[in-house]
C-alpha cells in the first residue's frame, strides 16, 4: 500500500472586530448566497473569559473575512455553553446546554430546541415546553448532526448529575416531534464531549469522554430505516490517533478532520496520572477506504486547547476558533489548509546506501556482541539455516568468501570460516518473503531486484523515512537504546554500586539487544517499540550491507540466493505496528541480534558507531 501524507499548514487569522474569546461554543456553515450573497461561520453562545454564559451570535462573512453581529432578536435562547448545533439549509439547529446560576449556586441544563433564520436573524423554539411529549432529558456537552432526511440526530451527553449518556434521539423537522433511537445490539460506551459526524447512509462517533478519554471509532447505521439502528466498532488502517474528549470535528471532502483536544497519560496501574492538551491535526480519509492518514505539521500551529470549534467553509477551507488550555479562554482563529502529498518513497533499504556501503571500508574496531542463549526452537532454527548456509556455500565452492590472511594461525582461519558460514546462515529471512511474492519485471540485476520489491526502475536518491533515520543514528548515541540497556541491568541487579565507574555505552547497548533479543511482546512498554524498530533496521540494514559487501550485487537478484535477510518489517512504523505482529517482530529481532553476534566474533561486523553498517 503507498504511503501518503497530509500537509497541514496553519495561518492566523486576525481580522477587526473579531468576537470575545471563548469556549464551549458552537459554530456552523450556512451558505448563504442564495438570500445574502455571501457565506457565512456562525457561532453562538459559550463561556468567555469571565466565565460568564453568553447569548450572542457572531458572523463571520467569508467572502470579506469580516465579522459582524446580528441585530439582536426578541425571542431567542437564553445565554448558555457546551450545547450541540447542526445546519439544515440556511437554518441553525441549537439544542441543550447549559448556565451557572449564581443565585442558586448550581449549573442549570436545557432540553430546549431552537431554531436560527438566516434569512432574517430570528430565533424560533420548536420544542421544550410540552410536558408530556417523549423527548431527550436536559443535558450539556451532547452531539448533534442533520442527517439526509430532514431529520436530526442527537447523541450522548451529560446530565445533571454528571452521568454520561448513551441513548440517542432523532427530530422530526416536518413534525416536530422527539423520538429515541432503538438500538439491537452492543452499543457505546456512555460518553460526553465526543466527535459525531454524519457520512452519507451512516453516523461516525470518535472519541469522547467515558469517565475516561478514549480513541474508539464507532459507525450507527439504520437510523433512516424502520427496524432498530445498529452500532459497530471500526478497527481502521493507518496510524491511530491518541484518545481524547473536547475535540473538534470538520468533513472536507473526503476527508474528516479532527484538532486537539484533552488527552490523558495513565500509570501502569490503569489511574489517570497527568492531562495534556493536544495541537494536533488528525484525519479520517474515506476516498478509497476508510482508514487513518498521517499528517506532516508544516508549519507552526495554534496553542494546545479543547472545547474550541473547527468548520468546514466554502471551497475546503478550514477555521479554527476559540477554545480552553485549562488556565485560559482563547479568543485566536486559524486558518487551516491541507495538502495530499505523496512523498517519494524511499527504499525499504536504500539501494544508493547500501551500494556505497559494500564497497566501504569495515570500521578498525569491532564492536562483538556476545553470544545469545536462544529458547530451543529458536537453536533448532539457526542450527537449520546455518546448515542450509553451508550447503549452499558449498555448492557454490566458497566463490563468495574471502581467502584466510597471509600469515593467518590455523585458529584464526578456523574463526574465519565460521564466522562466513555464520554471515551465511545469519543473513536468512527477508529477501526470500519479498522475492517470493514479487516477480521479476526488469533486466539488470539492481532493476529486477527492484521490480520484485515494487520500487521504482531508477534508483531513488530521496533521504531515509523518519525511523529509517532513527536506525541511522549510532547505538551509541541513540538514547532510547541507553535507556532501555539501563533499565535492562537494573532490573536484573547489574548496575555498578554507588561510587564505581559508570557504565560504558558498549555495555548499556548489549544490555538492550539481549533483553530486546529474549522478552515477550507482553514485557514491552509502548514506549520500547520505537526503539526496537529503529534498531531492527538498524541490524537489518548491517546485514544487507554485509550480504552486498561479500557477495556483490548480484546476490540480492539470484532468486536461488541463499543468503536472505530478516526484514519483513523495514517499512513500518512503530505507531504502525498491530498488537499481533509485535510478536513476530521480536522474534525477527532475535534472529538479527543472534546473527549480528556472530558476524561480530567471526571478524566481519563492525555493526557499533555507524548506524548499522558502514557509512
Amino acid at each position: 500500500m503507498t504511503l501518503t501524507t497530509v500537509r497541514a499548514r496553519w495561518m492566523a487569522a486576525n481580522y477587526s472586530d473579531a468576537p470575545a474569546a471563548r469556549c464551549g461554543h458552537s459554530a456552523v456553515y450556512v451558505d448563504s448566497r442564495a438570500c445574502w450573497g455571501s457565506e457565512f461561520l456562525v457561532i453562538f453562545g459559550g463561556i468567555n473569559a469571565q466565565k460568564h454564559a453568553l447569548d450572542d451570535l457572531a458572523v463571520l462573512q467569508c467572502d470579506q473575512e469580516a465579522w459582524f453581529a446580528p441585530e439582536r432578536a426578541a425571542v431567542g435562547p437564553a445565554a448558555r455553553a457546551f450545547h450541540a448545533a447542526a445546519v439544515v439549509g440556511r437554518r441553525v439547529y441549537t439544542f441543550g446546554g447549559h448556565v451557572y446560576v449564581k443565585q442558586q449556586h448550581r449549573i442549570h441544563q436545557f432540553n430546549d430546541l431552537w431554531c436560527l433564520n438566516t434569512d432574517t436573524w430570528e430565533w424560533s423554539r420548536l420544542s421544550g415546553d410540552e410536558p408530556d411529549a417523549p423527548r431527550p432529558c436536559p443535558r450539556d456537552r451532547a452531539s448533534l448532526v442533520a442527517l439526509g432526511s430532514g431529520r436530526l440526530l442527537l447523541v450522548g451527553g451529560a446530565d445533571a448529575m454528571n452521568r454520561r449518556l448513551d441513548d440517542a434521539w432523532v427530530f422530526d423537522l416536518e413534525s416536530n416531534t422527539w423520538g429515541e433511537v432503538k438500538v439491537a445490539g452492543a452499543r457505546p460506551r456512555a460518553r460526553c464531549c465526543t466527535a459525531l459526524f454524519a457520512l452519507e447512509q451512516r453516523v461516525l462517533m470518535f472519541g469522547g469522554d467515558t469517565y475516561g478519554v478514549n480513541n474508539e471509532l464507532w459507525s450507527l447505521r439504520g437510523v433512516e430505516g424502520e427496524g432498530p439502528a445498529q452500532w459497530t466498532q471500526l478497527q481502521l488502517d493507518g496510524p491511530a490517533p491518541p484518545p481524547r474528549r473536547g475535540h473538534a470535528v470538520a468533513a472536507t471532502g473526503s476527508w474528516v478532520v479532527f484538532s486537539g483536544g484533552l488527552t490523558e497519560q495513565k500509570s501502569l496501574m490503569g489511574m489517570k496520572s497527568t492531562s495534556q492538551y493536544l495541537a494536533d491535526v488528525v484525519i479520517l480519509d474515506r476516498s478509497e477506504k476508510v482508514a487513518w492518514r498521517g499528517v506532516e505539521q508544516a508549519s507552526p500551529g495554534p496553542a494546545p486547547r479543547e472545547k474550541h470549534t473547527l468548520t468546514a467553509l466554502g471551497g475546503g477551507r478550514l477555521l479554527l476558533f476559540g477554545g480552553t488550555d485549562g488556565q485560559t479562554t482563547l479568543g485566536d482563529a486559524w486558518w487551516l489548509d491541507l495538502e495530499d502529498i505523496t512523498p517519494p518513497q524511499p527504499d525499504l533499504i536504500s539501494m544508493a546506501d547500501l551500494v556505497d556501503a559494500s564497497s566501504a571500508e569495515l570500521p578498525p574496531e569491532a564492536t562483538a556482541a556476545p553470544p545469545l542463549p536462544l529458547p530451543a526452537d529458536k537453536q533448532q532454527q539457526w542450527a537449520a539455516m546455518e546448515a542450509a548456509a553451508e550447503a549452499a556455500a558449498a555448492a557454490a565452492g566458497g566463490g563468495g568468501s574471502q581467502p584466510p590472511a597471509a600469515g593467518a594461525s590455523q585458529q584464526q582461519q578456523q574463526q574465519q570460516q565460521a564466522g562466513g558460514s555464520a554471515a551465511a546462515g545469519a543473513l536468512t529471512g527477508g529477501l526470500a518473503y519479498l522475492q517470493q511474492s514479487l516477480p521479476p519485471v526488469l533486466s539488470s540485476t539492481l532493476s529486477s531486484l527492484r521490480g520484485r520489491l515494487g520500487l521504482p526502475a531508477s534508483a531513488s536518491g530521496a533521504g531515509l523515512s523518519a525511523q529509517q533515520a532513527a536506525a541511522a543514528i549510532s547505538e551509541e548515541h541513540d538514547a532510547g537504546l541507553l535507556q532501555l540497556g539501563e533499565r535492562a541491568l537494573a532490573a536484573a541487579g547489574g548496575l555498578p554500586p554507588p561510587g564505581a565507574p559508570p557504565l560504558g555505552t558498549a555495555q548499556l547497548v548489549t544490555a538492550a539487544r539481549r533483553w530486546l533479543a529474549t522478552c515477550s511482546a507482553s514485557h514491552l512498554h509502548l514506549g520500547d517499540l520505537p526503539v526496537l524498530m529503529a534498531d531492527y533496521r538498524r541490524l537489518a540494514r548491517f546485514g544487507w550491507a554485509v550480504m552486498l559487501r561479500e557477495r556483490g550485487p548480484d546476490a540480492l537478484a539470484d532468486p536461488n540466493c541463499a543468503l536472505q535477510v530478516p526484514g519483513r518489517y523495514l517499512h513500518i512504523n512503530a505507531e504502525d505496528l498491530r498488537l499481533g505482529e509485535v510478536p513476530e517482530v521480536l522474534a525477527d529481532y532475535a534472529v538479527l541480534y543472534a546473527s549480528h553476534a556472530s558476524l561480530a566474533e567471526g571478524g566481519g561486523s563492525g555493526g557499533g558507531g555507524n548506524g548499522g553498517g558502514p557509512a
